[in-house]
């Protein structure tokens, strides 16, 4: 935690490790962001499209409720048993021709990614499981088997993304799913940095890096560096994605999106400040829910 005193004053709360103090000495406001840069890294450059109209909200039940502006989105509606890398059958049966039907009209495509990947269904029946068992990428635990937690699709595995090992599988699956709908980016959720509140992973968990108690607030950061670098080889072009979590030197490799926000006129103002925060933090490509998430509005 981060707090400011009246002194003024910053007072630091951490749980633990050696502490890196860089000090940049401005003098103007503008020196300190360039300065701040040149240690984290700079943005990278989205592709034009990235800057456009984009739609989406939870609750486009089928590929017949989709609409398009120059991006279309879909959240987990799309897939099966909310399950990475799949498409439900039934209700999203001409998914990949929806896609390619936005291509031949100038539209692009982005979809939701989670980190959870589904560990419930019997062996050889679930791909991104099978594969990521085979190749050991999944977070441990103390008995050196995959951690598993609850996510969207029920009892979940999680990628570490510390592993190199895990960059090639993540890749894989993209590619794999890439070849079945042509998507051009990815939203990352479910990735939350912040609080070490009950929900999260498990901090004695091992990773490829260290402990999970030491690499809490890197995880969106690594799936992020994943994701990038993947679409860049699968695609040979600028990379989309944004995620939910983030960390000093994410805006080399995605940009951000605010997270759920209510439905009014409060939760809208809070997102302009957030909005220019974060392009000071190195991230311009970042967005907020501009009509609100949760609840309904009364205008």
């Amino acid at each position: 935690d981060v707090v400011l005193q009246p002194s003024p004053a910053l007072t630091w709360r951490t749980t633990g490790g050696i502490l890196d103090f860089y000090i940049f000495l401005g003098p103007d406001p503008k020196s300190v962001v360039r300065q701040y840069l040149d240690v984290v890294g700079f943005p990278f450059m989205p592709p034009y499209w990235g800057l456009g109209f984009h739609l989406c909200r939870w609750g486009y039940s089928s590929t017949t409720t989709t609409r398009q502006a120059d991006v279309q989105w879909n959240d987990l509606d799309y897939m099966d048993a909310k399950r990475d890398f799949t498409f439900n059958k039934e209700t999203f049966k001409d998914y990949p021709d929806m896609v390619r039907d936005f291509h031949q009209r100038g539209l692009h495509y982005v979809m939701i990614v989670d980190p959870g990947i589904s560990s419930s269904g019997p062996p050889g029946t679930y791909k991104p499981y099978d594969e990521g068992l085979k190749r050991g990428v999944f977070i441990r635990n103390a008995t050196g088997q995959p951690l598993i937690g609850k996510v969207w699709p029920g009892p979940t595995a999680f990628p570490d993304f510390t592993n190199p090992k895990t960059h090639e599988w993540w890749h894989d699956m993209l590619k794999d799913f890439h070849d079945q709908v042509p998507f051009d980016g990815m939203w990352i959720v479910s990735v939350f940095g912040g609080r070490l509140q009950a929900g999260t992973i498990c901090a004695s968990s091992q990773q490829f890096l260290s402990s999970h108690y030491n690499l809490h607030s890197l995880y969106g950061l690594t799936e992020a560096i994943a994701s990038h670098d993947a679409l860049l080889r699968i695609r040979g072009k600028r990379p989309f994605v944004i995620s939910r979590s983030t960390f000093a030197g994410h805006g080399r490799y995605a940009g951000h999106w605010t997270g759920d926000v209510k439905s009014n006129w409060e939760q809208l103002s809070y997102s302009v400040p957030e909005v220019l925060l974060f392009n000071l933090f190195g991230v311009p490509l970042v967005g907020a829910d501009i009509c609100g998430f949760l609840g309904d509005t009364s205008e």
